[in-house]
């Protein structure tokens, strides 16, 4: 084995389940940010649970697909991105990853998200946060 190589130390992943409160009905942009608030606000205390239960080795949470938002069903697609989508930059990445800092963990999730550079379209985006808080990897899937 090359000794360059750093070997990687076991630990658990979490599939967490969390409820969606879908923000299709909302009526603008700012209840649908109240909705996705309260979802953050919710998430921090569900990884300390799941943690403890688990134990201190789980360094990996992945959230379900919409679990932010819902996904746009019915919805006109700048409509969507008014209401549901996120700046590459936006306030929701550091509130995660503030959590994912205070839990020391590896926080992946799904997320729509706007980009500049294509003002017309919106994208589902996957996301990891390292357990600094820092967002180390951004995937595109739509």
């Amino acid at each position: 084995m090359d000794s360059s190589l750093s070997t990687i130390e076991a630990f658990s992943a979490l599939a967490l389940q969390v409820k969606c409160q879908a923000v299709n009905r909302a009526s603008d942009r700012t209840a649908a940010r109240a909705i996705m608030q309260s979802a953050i606000n919710a998430l921090g205390p569900q990884i300390a649970a799941a943690r403890a239960f688990i134990g201190a080795d789980c360094r990996l949470v992945v959230l379900p697909e919409y679990w932010l938002t819902g996904f746009p069903l019915g919805e006109s697609l700048s409509g969507w991105a008014e209401k549901a989508c996120l700046a590459m930059d936006d306030p929701i990445y550091e509130a995660l990853g503030e959590i994912a800092q205070q839990q020391g963990i590896f926080l992946a999730g799904n997320a729509y998200e706007l980009d500049p550079h294509f003002p017309e379209l919106y994208f589902q985006t996957c996301f990891v946060l390292d357990p600094s808080g820092s967002l180390i990897l951004r995937y595109r899937r739509l």
